[in-house]
Parts: C-alpha cells; structure tokens; sequence
C-alpha cells in the first residue's frame, strides 16, 4: 500500500490544535494525505476531536469512512495501520480508473467514436474531452482522411502518455495487453509535423528546465 493517497477531514478540534494536526499529515511516514473540510465522497477518514458533531460522523460512517480519534491519527502516521477488532490493519485502496482522450474522429459520422467511448467506459475507463492532468492514453483515428492534432499528439509523447491508434486500443480491451509494434512509430516518422512538433515540445521543456 506504500505510496497510497487517501483523503481525511478534521472535525471536533480547536482552530490550533486542527492546524498542527493538518501539518502532520506531511510527516506521514507510509501513505501521503488529502485534507478536506467536509465529508466529501472519496474521504477516507473521519478524525475526531471531542467536540465532533453527530451529523457529521453519522454521515461519514453511512459512506464507509474510518473514524479515528487523535492517537488513532497518529498512530495511522506512524504505522500506515488502524485498529479493526483490536488487530493493526494496512488499508487497502482501489488504483484510480484510467483515463483517455480521443483525437481525429471528426464528427464521427460512422459512429466509430461512439463505439470506442462505450467500450472503454464498459472496461472501466474514465473518458475525458482533452488532455486534462490524470489522462494516460490518447487514442486516434486510424482513419485515412482522419485530420489529427499534431500538437496533441506530439504533447500526449512529450508528457509520457500512451498514443494508440483506435485499432490499437481495441486490441488493448480484448487482450490486455499493449501492442507491440505501435502504430505511433510509423506515423511518427512517416509524418513530418508530428516529428517537428514532439522536437518543439522537447525544446522547449529543456528551455524551462534550464531556465528553473
């Protein structure tokens, strides 16, 4: 579970004591911590002071949180463990669902967008309209008069993503695995503006990073 991201709220505490309760939570020494100020849909865990309101509680408690007290807290820190039934126990969270973007399908007269969309969201895909931060796949119309963004593409590259063509993906949902002679290589070379736009980024980048 080590590099696990959860999310906390503070409740019941004095304005002090949730302020030097909020900064220990960047001392965490297993998992790394959101904090919210209310209950929100993914939290985590409920911490509670002794002024902690029922409503509250009662409402974290109907959603699955763990309510802790403040030794709880810190022991939570400390081990990476929670108290179940007198027993140290290292929480398990669900990987974030992966997200893509799809690029070249115009208006997708043949429906072939459609059908990509519907099958990625069947196989627990998050489809997002650009290239937004958490998006690791691009997919793009393999199609012969498809108008792709090569900017994007050459972006999606330079950021680490992976560019598949809509067959390529298809292939991803079916097997489960990546293809091994990706079809962005050959286009890639085979197209000059995507080549000059990935050097463009590449250069760019170097620049700030110089520049930093």
């Amino acid at each position: 579970m080590e590099g696990r991201i959860f999310e906390i709220c503070f409740t019941g505490f004095g304005s002090i004591k949730k302020r030097e309760l909020i900064a220990l939570t960047k001392t965490a020494k297993i998992d790394q911590f959101i904090v919210r100020t209310e209950v929100t849909k993914n939290l985590d865990f409920l911490c509670c002071g002794k002024n902690a309101g029922p409503v509250k509680i009662s409402e974290a408690q109907a959603q699955g949180c763990y309510i802790l007290d403040e030794a709880a807290f810190m022991n939570l820190l400390e081990t990476g463990l929670i108290n179940v039934n007198g027993e140290g126990v290292r929480l398990t969270k669900d990987d974030p669902a992966p997200e893509i973007c799809f690029t070249g399908f115009g208006d997708d007269a043949n429906g072939k967008l459609y059908q990509l969309t519907e099958s990625a969201v069947k196989h627990g895909f998050v489809v997002r309209n650009s290239i937004t931060n958490g998006v690791g796949f691009l997919c793009c119309s393999s199609a012969p008069d498809a108008y792709l963004g090569f900017t994007k593409i050459a972006k999606a590259v330079a950021d680490g993503l992976i560019v598949l063509s809509d067959n390529e993906f298809t292939e991803l949902l079916n097997t489960g695995e990546l293809p091994k002679s990706p079809w962005l290589c050959n286009e890639m070379f085979s197209t000059p503006h995507i080549a000059a736009d990935l050097l463009g980024i590449i250069y760019d980048k170097a620049l700030q990073q110089r520049a930093g």
